[in-house]
């Protein structure tokens, strides 16, 4: 789900260092230029946001990756790459879509690792975005989304060992954010898949843990229930989650309610078009 996305925030840096033929030239140059670099990313990054919501994804890396390659301030800078972390997680749906949609072994093999290669770019950005700047929610939310996918590249034991982080990255976002209704679906989100968790899962995460990460169905359905409060209809995905959170609870009939709403929405992304053929499976078999 995307956010609701802002521009970078300015701001100089005394360290910043620029050419120049005089004293007087060197002093002024470094806050003129800087001040220039930093509006021509706030202009990119605007353009790059409309092309992410316009599905036009390729366009959206295009723009951040030019942004990326100004000299910008930190705050800024994690602006632009938490915003490219988001496009390139949306790139890595898109490849999983194609190698789910039939082909060769081989066209599968290769869609599946350039999915792979895309996460891992998207964890690299997000994390830098947190390093640059602390207080930016996006940061937070899309280092969590990237480190939940790729830390299952390498096994249940290593995903088991990063959800923990996975979680405190999310609640980090919504103490940041907490009118970010996708922040909040996220964080139920990961409630729901510790809840579902199986028998032998647990075994693993008992034997690594003391304290082994617990969620419930209750949980989860209260952050979800609080996510559509924020924003109702935000996300695709939330309606289907509220709907399995109902099943799991043994109330059929919410989960019917979430699924026709859910099952009536039109997709925006990658991720919507799968959540909605999993609404009328889900709709179909109740």
């Amino acid at each position: 789900g995307a956010s609701a996305a802002t521009p970078p925030r300015g701001g100089a840096s005394a360290a910043e260092e620029e050419g120049a033929s005089s004293a007087a030239a060197s002093a002024a140059a470094p806050s003129s230029a800087l001040a220039a670099r930093v509006q021509e990313a706030a202009t990119l990054v605007v353009r790059a946001d409309e092309a992410y919501a316009a599905r036009e994804t390729g366009l959206a890396r295009s723009l951040l990756e030019e942004a990326s390659a100004l000299g910008l301030p930190d705050a800024a800078r994690a602006e632009v790459r938490w915003r490219l972390a988001r496009t390139l997680k949306e790139l890595a749906d898109e490849e999983k879509a194609a190698g789910q949609a039939g082909g060769s072994d081989g066209a599968r093999k290769a869609a599946k690792q350039r999915e792979k290669s895309l996460m891992l770019e998207s964890l690299g950005a997000a994390r830098e975005a947190v390093d640059l700047d602390g207080d930016q929610f996006g940061a937070h939310k899309w280092y969590a989304i990237a480190l939940s996918i790729t830390s299952a590249y390498d096994g249940v034991r290593a995903a088991i060992e990063q959800s923990f982080t996975v979680r405190e990255h999310f609640e980090a976002a919504v103490r940041l954010a907490p009118a970010d209704a996708t922040s909040r679906h996220l964080l139920g989100l990961w409630f729901y898949e510790v809840a579902g968790l199986s028998w032998a899962t647990r075994k693993v995460a008992a034997a690594l843990f003391a304290t082994p990460p617990t969620g419930s169905h209750a949980e989860a359905l209260a952050h979800f229930e609080a996510a559509e409060a924020l924003s109702p209809g935000f996300y695709l995905k939330n309606q289907v989650c509220l709907a399995k959170c109902s099943l799991a609870l043994k109330d059929k009939p919410a989960a019917r309610r979430w699924l026709a709403s859910a099952a009536a929405m039109a997709p925006k992304s990658a991720d919507d078009e799968a959540s909605l053929a999993e609404a009328k499976k889900l709709l179909a078999s109740l």
